[in-house]
């Protein structure tokens, strides 16, 4: 069964089993990257990853596709290690695990 179309769009978050890695929407795990790497504002973060603040905006905004060097300059920042999964039919997707040093945020829906 394939995911709703909004899901498609929205990189719906995708329930997953006990224990198994968790898919967030790309600019919702960049937004909790930063703030977990203690950048409380985009200012600070842009200028960690020597881009402008524009460019994290649009990232953490949802309106945008991410482009993959701009989740490298993210990881590199935060000094975190970030894992996107790309399947046929669903958007793409940050994974979560309970790993201290992957993303694991867990939005309150579900990814």
């Amino acid at each position: 069964m394939s995911p709703a179309p909004e899901a498609r769009r929205s990189g719906a978050i995708l329930a997953t089993p006990a224990g198994m890695a968790t898919r967030i929407p790309i600019h919702a795990a960049l937004a909790a990257l930063r703030a977990r790497a203690g950048y409380p504002s985009q200012r600070a973060y842009a200028t960690a990853m020597r881009c402008a603040q524009s460019a994290v905006s649009r990232a953490e905004s949802g309106d945008y596709a991410t482009r993959l060097d701009t989740i490298q300059r993210y990881a590199d920042a935060a000094g975190e290690v970030v894992l996107v999964e790309i399947r046929p039919g669903v958007a793409p997707a940050i994974i979560a695990t309970d790993a201290p040093h992957v993303i694991a945020t867990k939005p309150s829906h579900s990814a």
